[in-house]
Formats: C-alpha cells, structure tokens, sequence
C-alpha cells in the first residue's frame, strides 16, 4: 500500500510517524557523538547504553512505519501466529 493511497487519517499517523524517526535519528546521532567523546574521556558505559536505547527506539519506530504500511505483520518478533 503506497502513502497516497492511504486513508486520511492513516496518512496523518504515517506524517507523525516520519516525524518521529526524524527526531529518533538525531539523537541516536547525538548519542554517537557522546559515545566517542565518552570513550576518549575513558567512561564510555553510559553513553553507551544511551545510544542502544536510541537505536531501539528508532528500531522499534520503523517496524511500526512497516506494519503501518502493510509491509510487515502486526506481530511482534519472536511472537508465533496462532492457529
């Protein structure tokens, strides 16, 4: 299913939806860049850990983008269909 066959209200989650990942991978940039600022100051565990939340977060953002547009299932991984 394409953006622009999608129902209005659809469209206007998908247009938040892109907003959010565009905000998700600013901070994981952020987050990159704390990284290797930490790691030279030699406590790089925080930083870290902020950059794997970050990365999950926008994981999790586009597999719903993809479930959204109908090109994934509605399930999570790891959760088998039921028959």
């Amino acid at each position: 299913m394409s953006q622009t066959s999608a129902t209005p209200p659809r469209r206007r989650a998908l247009v938040e939806l892109d907003r959010s990942i565009a905000e998700a991978e600013r901070a994981r940039a952020r987050c990159r860049l704390d990284l290797g600022a930490a790691a030279t100051l030699g406590s790089p565990a925080r930083a870290r850990v902020m950059l794997q939340l970050a990365e999950e977060r926008l994981a999790r953002l586009q597999r719903s983008r993809e479930v959204l547009l109908g090109e994934g299932t509605s399930r999570p991984a790891g959760v088998p269909a039921r028959s």
